[in-house]
């Protein structure tokens, strides 16, 4: 994944679909043909989501070239060639202006792409879906998938058009402030500005308002707080103790933000979660970066902070990572609001849009809520083991029942990561009185315990949560018998299932079935193509299910899914803790 153009970061189809558009279309040509260009890299990555939204439109090779006549693919294109962060800027704008919050900086798909083609130009997706519902279509799905709220009709801003030099990065056109901006020439600021900003920073004369500071002022592009900064530059009123209280408000509201971000990343792989922290923490360097740099960094003077050396016990530790997340929005909101009150001092809308940072992160804080133990161990869960009550045939009650807590002891011995009780052959009692069993032979151990189907059994066992297929309990109403801090896990067996199931507020998901089992009948299998369109589009862990045994397990995790489960396969098995850890080995040697 790169980052190149100006902040945004594309996913490897993305980028393949630049590189493919830069062979169609020269530098500098104009915005018809760069729309047909990029139409055509989007034809030409065959299985991103975009090739196939055109694809069922009919929308093929033959049909753009007809329609943009003066493309050719060149056998041969100058190094670094590309879409221009211009171009692709006013593709990302226009098609975030479909959304109530911005896609910005997170990772920008190909449907992203095809999306800001058809928000920023009316023509061409009045050819592509003579319907006039495609940008709704394509916005809708993308607000399905990512959980992105659709901006009302209020809402949306036009998108302006960047055309010139479309396909030439080194001559990206800018935004008519910022050229006025650019044109300034440090010799015309000095007279006005040498004496107070030397004074003001402490900084010789030759080091002030060098072309870093200006090309950061002309990058803010909002001309109206750029001359509210270098007057308080200027201005001998401003205390440098201000400028010390933002720089040190700015790194710490970083720093608890980038913490957060790797929670969501590594522990939740959550992409939506990811995607808001990245783009709050652009959004904080774009707000940032319409304050004077070089005063900010010129009144650092971490040796001489008193506050480095002074700490409570209560910072040393962090009792498990649920609390470090905690601590950590925290900490970003309470520098917000101290970025907020003193900005006010140098520039009040600054301080407005520091306000609205605020806001977010308090909104991303109950997003989060106090993630519990139970989820924070679900997030780094590989191995998912399915088992019954242990009744066989005619034995006894008695015998059964040393049999299931020897199965669920072993199991938990060798650090299976889940356990699910399934057996719709036991009464309510008796299956009360296993789940009652594993909860008991799971407390205080790295196994989840799971109650299949039945929520009541799952709270009455105190179980961690229940799982539920797509004929039972709706999410909520499970969540509302097991409680707020329970799993709930869902089948699916579609992607359209899959990202039902994210939307309705599913902890994880079971995909499958991959391969033909023992355990259920199904009329097809969606197999291994599924899993790969749920490790493309949903960020939920995810576990194959269906007929997986280490014979065909590397199929699996080829396909991008890293979690399991299983039952014949570990359950069934002769030596079931030699099986689990046959597979815990494969699962994290990936």
């Amino acid at each position: 994944m790169q980052s190149g153009y100006e902040g945004y970061e594309l996913t490897a189809a993305a980028e393949r679909v630049l590189d493919e558009a830069a062979r169609w279309a020269a530098p500098g040509a104009g915005h018809d043909l760069a729309a047909g260009a990029l139409l055509l890299g989007l034809i030409a990555e065959s299985e991103c989501r975009a090739a196939q939204w055109l694809r069922a439109r009919e929308i093929g090779q033959e049909k753009v070239l007809a329609r943009f006549p003066g493309l050719e693919r060149r056998a041969e294109v100058s190094a670094g060639a590309s879409i221009a962060p211009a171009w692709l800027r006013s593709l990302v704008r226009a098609a975030e202006s479909n959304f109530a919050v911005q896609l910005r900086p997170t990772t920008v798909a190909t449907e992203h792409l095809m999306l800001g083609l058809l928000s920023s130009d009316g023509a061409l997706a009045q050819w592509l879906d003579a319907s006039g519902d495609a940008t709704k279509q394509l916005a809708a799905e993308i607000s399905g998938r990512q959980g992105l709220a659709l901006a009302s009709t209020s809402q949306r801003v036009e998108p302006t058009q960047e055309t010139d030099d479309v396909l030439d990065a080194d001559e990206a056109t800018e935004p008519a402030e910022a050229d006025r901006v650019a044109e300034l020439r440090v010799e015309s600021l000095e007279t006005d500005l040498e004496a107070g900003v030397g004074a003001a920073a402490g900084l010789p004369s030759s080091a002030q308002l060098d072309q870093t500071l200006l090309d950061e002022i002309a990058a803010a592009r909002d001309v109206g707080s750029m001359q509210r900064s270098l007057e308080a530059m200027a201005s001998p009123a401003t205390p440098q103790a201000v400028w010390r209280i933002l720089d040190a408000a700015a790194n710490r509201a970083g720093e608890g933000l980038r913490v957060v971000e790797d929670f969501a990343r590594f522990a939740l792989e959550d992409r939506r979660l990811v995607a808001e922290l990245k783009s709050l923490r652009h959004d904080l360097r774009a707000n940032l970066s319409r304050l004077p740099a070089q005063l900010l960094l010129a009144a650092r003077d971490t040796p001489g902070d008193v506050g480095t050396t002074i700490s409570t016990a209560a910072e040393q530790t962090r009792a498990d990572l649920a609390a470090v997340v905690t601590a950590n929005c925290n900490r970003a909101a309470e520098a917000l609001r101290s970025l907020e009150e003193y900005t006010k001092l140098v520039d009040p809308g600054v301080a407005t849009e520091f306000e609205r940072l605020r806001y977010r992160v308090y909104t991303l804080a109950k997003t989060l809520g106090a993630p519990s133990a139970t989820r924070v161990r679900l997030a780094e869960a590989r191995l998912y083991v399915l088992i019954d009550g242990c009744v066989r045939g005619a034995e006894g009650a008695a015998a059964a029942t040393r049999r299931f807590e020897r199965l669920v002891a072993a199991l938990v011995d060798a650090q299976v990561d889940v356990l699910q009780l399934r057996d719709k052959s036991l009464t309510d009692v008796a299956l009360l009185d296993r789940a009652r069993r594993l909860r008991a032979l799971t407390r205080g151990t790295t196994t989840l315990a799971i109650v299949n189907d039945r929520a009541d059994i799952a709270a009455a066992s105190d179980a961690d949560g229940v799982h539920v297929g797509q004929d039972e309990l709706s999410v909520a109403d499970a969540r509302a018998i097991v409680g707020p801090q329970s799993l709930v896990g869902v089948s699916t067996h579609s992607i359209e299932q899959a990202e039902a199931a994210v939307r309705a507020g599913a902890d994880y998901i079971g995909v499958g079935p991959t391969f033909p089992s023992a355990t259920k009948e199904f009329a097809d299998y969606p197999g291994l193509t599924f899993l790969r369109e749920v490790a493309q589009r949903v960020a939920l862990p995810a576990f194959a299910i269906g007929g997986i045994t280490l014979d065909n397990l590397d199929e699996v995790l080829t396909a991008g899914i890293r979690r399991v489960a299983v039952r014949d396969a570990i359950a069934g098995a002769a030596e079931p803790a030699a099986a689990a850890q046959a597979f815990r080995e494969r699962l994290f040697a990936r």
